[in-house]
């Protein structure tokens, strides 16, 4: 961006799948916004996603299910398995009604720019403060190179550990006391079913020194390119009930606003 100072109706902070989901609900009411998104590409955090019934109703609305349902893989059924004592223990997991796949977070990101105008997302652009215009009371964003952009409404969709949330007074999200590893992995046979990949791979396998056997082959057979390792951040409950996600103009939405586990619903 090489202008020092612009004017927007709309700014995103965030070029996730919250950003981006958000960017295009509003182009499809007719309405513009402009996308910041930190790094030089898009990218996502994890790997696959699990969308529920009510995610694909969302992106049907958004016009983009029916180009990842030819990508994406159903889920006919669940299983639970628990280890212990190095013991695995598998019981039926309840799925409940309804359209539920698995598809990758990239395609889903792929899948949403690709129906937004190219010069609404803004690659490489970190927004370091944001402060209410003390004339107007509209938000003034100032980017890394010093670019200040006067918007009349701003839209926090920049994770957990977002500058917009802490801007409209959200507490942090506190640190969870265990890490999970994510990945994919291949199987002909369903029923076997930190950046550096070596040592995502080798902390993986030393975490799960003594479990079952195949539970150790499914991070073996993982692609080390395709596992993360990630710290657990979240926001309990009674906070999201007591926090306000809005100040004038200026709100949050996604991880930024309900960071959790992902084992919480």
């Amino acid at each position: 961006m090489n202008v020092s100072e612009q004017e927007q109706d709309i700014v995103i902070v965030g070029g996730g799948i919250c950003g981006l989901a958000t960017a295009l609900a509003l182009r499809r009411k007719g309405i513009k916004s402009m996308v910041l998104e930190r790094s030089e590409t898009l990218r996502a955090a994890g790997v696959g996603i699990i969308m529920q019934p009510n995610g694909w109703r969302a992106l049907d609305r958004l016009g983009v299910a029916a180009k990842l349902r030819q990508t994406c893989t159903e889920i006919p059924s669940g299983v639970f398995i628990s280890v212990a004592e190095g013991k695995c223990r598998e019981s039926e997991l309840p799925l409940g009604k309804g359209e539920l796949r698995c598809l990758k977070r990239m395609e889903l990101m792929k899948a949403l720019t690709e129906e937004l105008p190219v010069e609404s997302v803004y690659l490489g652009c970190r927004a370091v403060s944001i402060v209410l215009d003390p004339l107007t009371s509209n938000p003034l964003l100032q980017l890394h190179d010093g670019t200040l952009i006067k918007a009349k409404i701003v839209i926090g969709c920049d994770g957990v550990n977002s500058i917009i949330s802490k801007f409209v007074g959200v507490n942090s999200p506190k640190l969870f006391s265990r890490c999970a590893t994510r990945g994919f992995t291949y199987y002909e046979d369903l029923s076997d079913a930190k950046k550096d990949p070596t040592y995502i791979t080798k902390a993986s396998l030393e975490a799960i020194k003594g479990f079952p056997e195949e539970i150790v082959e499914l991070v073996k057979n993982t692609e080390p390119k395709a596992l993360y390792l990630t710290e657990l951040r979240y926001r309990a409950p009674w906070d999201l009930v007591r926090a306000k996600f809005r100040k004038g103009t200026v709100v949050v939405a996604g991880d930024a606003m309900h960071a959790m586990c992902p084992f919480i619903s």
